[in-house]
Formats: structure tokens, C-alpha cells, sequence
């Protein structure tokens, strides 16, 4: 599957140059193609954002941390989350949809086209046989975007740490993009192995980082137990990573 994305750059216009074991995409012009992605799911949000590289000009993804006070009331939990957490989860990410929902209206006021892909109609998530995933992800754009890289339980790791909320939007008017301060999937990340302590549904492995599958049916059952607030975060809290980049001294 991963060799599998440097031919479809290509088809979407991109050049492609290896050096070593590490390859440089650049948008030359790139245009929409049509995918068949059945064979490579874990492929699509990258492929997403190549796409919208392909007709816009720039993509900004941001970071929301969560406040002291959400964080602290669930670091103290060992199974379930406290409610600031799931207030901060539901209603707080409300509160994001309107924000960035008032900042695509500030571009297009200025005459800038733009769009936020997690409140497009045409966002939509998949769950089915196993798999995980949606046609937009906020996590693998902020890692583009430079924001941060992933850590075990496969949040993001940014230098505000990881314990809060990501949103993206994409615009019509290209910006000098930042250079991303890391080269690997996973250099902030120490494998400390503390949010596989935390984990409470035991779905985080030094092997397997987290699984979905059983991170997913706790969840849910949070989400039964709370409706309509669902959520859980302890793997998020309580580690190195969770308000700072854990490899800065």
C-alpha cells in the first residue's frame, strides 16, 4: 500500500524525487483523480490531502488544547473519564465547529475560498470490516501541516502535547507553508509506555500502538453510560506527552 502512493501522486500531478530511503513531493499543477481505495484504506487521508492540495492552494491545520482544568480532573480518573473531560470532548468541540464555521466566513468576507472538511457535508467516517477511517483526518493533516507526530496510543504529539482537539481548513490563497521539524512518523514520541498504563480498555501495546477494534467498544460503552457525551482521553493525560514534547529538554 505505501508503495502505492508515490504512482498515484504522480497521477495526480505531482513530482516525485527518491533519495535514499526518503522520498520529496512537489505540486506541480496537481489536478483530482478518480481512486479506487478499497486496497489500500489506510492510504485515503493522505490521498485526501493530496486531493485537496489538488484544487486548493493551502491547508491549515490547528491545535485546541484542552484547559488545565479538564486536564487535571482527568488525570485523577483510572477507568472512566471525568466530566469536564466529556464536556471539553462534546461541547467543546461544538464550540470548535463554530469557530472554524465563523473563520471560513472571515476568508470568503476577504475573497478567499475555503472549507472546513470535518463540517463538509461530504465528510464522512468508516467502520467496517475492521477498519478504521475516514475521508479526512484531522491527525494525518496536522502531521503534514508540521504540527506534530504520533505517539503509541496514535494521537498527535504536538509541542503543546496532545491532550486536546485538532481542526483544519482548506483555503483558496496559498501561503508559505512551515517546514516540518521532524522526519519520522513517530520522533516526539519517547515509547515510554505510559498511556498503555493508562489505557483502561487495554487497547495500547508496545507492538501493535493502539487498536482500534477495543478502544472503540470502550468508548461506546462511555458513550452509553453518558449519552450523549461519549469519550475517554486517559491515555492522553497524565503521560509526558501530555501538555509538551516529551524528547525537548
Amino acid at each position: 500500500g505505501d508503495r502505492a502512493i508515490v504512482s498515484l501522486l504522480e497521477e495526480f500531478g505531482a513530482e516525485t524525487k527518491a533519495i535514499l530511503n526518503q522520498i520529496t513531493v512537489t505540486n506541480k499543477e496537481m489536478k483530482g483523480i478518480r481512486i479506487d481505495a478499497s486496497q489500500i484504506p489506510d492510504l485515503v487521508p493522505v490521498l485526501c490531502v493530496a486531493g485537496a492540495a489538488a484544487e486548493g492552494k493551502t491547508v491549515i491545520s490547528l491545535f485546541f488544547p484542552f484547559t488545565e482544568i479538564v486536564k487535571e480532573s482527568n488525570r485523577k480518573c483510572t477507568e472512566f473519564p471525568s466530566s469536564e473531560w466529556l464536556h471539553g470532548r462534546i461541547e467543546g468541540q461544538a464550540c470548535l465547529t463554530a469557530f472554524m464555521n465563523r473563520l471560513k466566513q472571515w476568508f470568503e468576507e476577504n475573497g478567499v475560498n475555503a472549507c472546513v472538511p470535518s463540517n463538509d457535508p461530504r465528510f464522512h467516517q468508516v467502520i467496517e470490516n475492521g477498519v478504521y477511517g475516514s475521508n479526512w483526518s484531522e491527525r494525518h493533516v496536522a502531521y503534514l501541516c508540521g504540527l506534530g507526530t504520533f505517539g503509541l496510543s496514535k494521537g498527535i504529539i504536538t509541542e503543546k502535547g496532545m491532550a486536546g482537539r485538532f481542526m483544519s481548513i482548506i483555503i483558496s490563497q496559498e501561503i508559505e507553508p512551515d517546514q516540518r521539524p521532524y522526519t519520522g512518523i513517530y520522533d516526539y514520541c519517547t515509547k515510554c509506555g505510559a498511556c498503555i498504563k493508562r489505557c483502561p480498555a487495554e487497547a495500547i501495546s508496545y507492538e501493535k500502538g493502539k487498536e482500534h477494534a477495543p478502544c472503540d467498544a470502550w468508548n461506546k460503552k462511555i458513550g452509553a453510560m453518558n449519552t450523549p457525551r461519549f469519550g475517554c482521553g486517559l491515555c492522553q493525560v497524565k503521560v509526558p506527552c501530555e501538555s509538551r514534547n516529551p524528547v525537548r529538554k
